[in-house]
């Protein structure tokens, strides 16, 4: 298991594939930690706060990485 940092300030990678509308595509951005509370980060995206959990997005960096 890799334990990840994240902290107010960092960067965060939000990467998936949208499929709720028809044919799919590519959510590709990047949103600021505000806040992290046990497993979950709050991250500022598009003037929004969204909450999600940090494995997840650890997950979303690594497949964009691999994918390029």
């Amino acid at each position: 298991m890799v334990v990840v940092s994240m902290k107010k300030g960092d960067l965060a990678t939000i990467y998936y594939v949208d499929h709720r509308n028809k044919g799919r595509s590519t959510v590709d951005e990047t949103g600021i930690i505000l806040q992290t509370f046990g497993h979950k980060a709050q991250v500022m995206l598009y003037n929004k706060i969204e909450t999600w959990d940090i494995s997840d997005l650890v997950k979303m960096k690594e497949y964009k990485n691999a994918s390029k």
